[in-house]
Formats: C-alpha cells, structure tokens, sequence
C-alpha cells in the first residue's frame, strides 16, 4: 500500500487571504460540513496596534448563501489584541457537531473576521479532512479551493 500526501488527505476548502485589513467585516470562503467529517479552522494575525481589535466568529448556516449566525459553543475565539500579536487561533468542528445544532439542516460554514479601529494584517485557512466521499480517481487537487494554484508532491 502507498503512503498518501498529506495535501491527499487535507483540503483547503476556506480562506480569508492573508492583508492588512481596515476595520471591517470580512468572510471566508462558504464550506459544506456534510462533505467532511473534521475541519480545523485557523486564524492568524500579524501586529495588533494598541487600540486595535481583531474578532473572530464561525458561523453556520442550512444553505451556502443563506443567512449565517454564529455557532453556538465553540463558534467564537478569543478576540487577538496587543496582548496576542502574531498569533494564531484554531476551532475544531465535526460534521456530527454541526448537525446537533438548533438551526434546522445547517452544514454550511463561514468564518467572519471583525477588525476594530485600526488597520492589521491577517489571514485564515480552513483544511476540512476525512473526506465523507471519494473519487474514482486520483488527483492532487481533489475537494481543495479553486484558487489553491500548486500542490508540490
């Protein structure tokens, strides 16, 4: 038996692009939590000025352009201030976690990043595994975001 790549067993299915961000809201990339069994969802931030503010919330939805509320539990990481400059945040989500929760049929998922007052440079991806289906073939770029451009294998 091969080995697989880890890129075979990892797919980018969300993204926030990594800039520098004025205060604003800003969204990932919807995801289908019925087409994975695990995601892991991770923030990072680069220098938080003083008065600076950087929130982070998953939120759900029953349709990909439905109306998204936060996730109740765990859908809310600790905001990253001066205190967490240069830091990274991660939430788990199970497709078995989702499906419990009180929004009817929910399995899609957003991130939204909120950024206070000033400008700060961030960035969040969004690699689902455990893949619900399978393909009958082979490539390197099944399940991942149209704009992954390159996997080296």
């Amino acid at each position: 038996m091969s080995e697989s790549l880890m890129s075979e067993r990892l797919h980018i299915v969300a993204t926030i692009d990594p800039d520098n961000y004025a205060a604003s809201t800003v969204g990932s990339d919807a995801w289908d939590m019925q087409k994975y069994r695990q995601a892991m969802v991770i923030m990072m931030s680069g220098a938080v000025a003083a008065t600076g503010t950087l929130d982070w919330k998953l939120k759900e939805s029953a349709t990909s352009n439905g109306t998204f509320t936060t996730y109740t539990g765990k859908g809310t990481a600790t905001p990253h201030t001066t205190t967490y400059t240069d830091s990274q945040s991660i939430i788990n989500i199970s497709s078995k976690e989702l499906a419990a929760t009180t929004i009817t049929g929910a399995r899609w998922c957003k991130l939204h990043m909120t950024v206070g007052t000033t400008t700060v440079f961030a960035g969040a991806v969004v690699l689902a595994s455990e893949s619900r289906f399978k393909e009958p073939w082979t490539t390197i770029s099944y399940a991942d975001l149209s704009t992954v451009i390159e996997i080296v294998a």
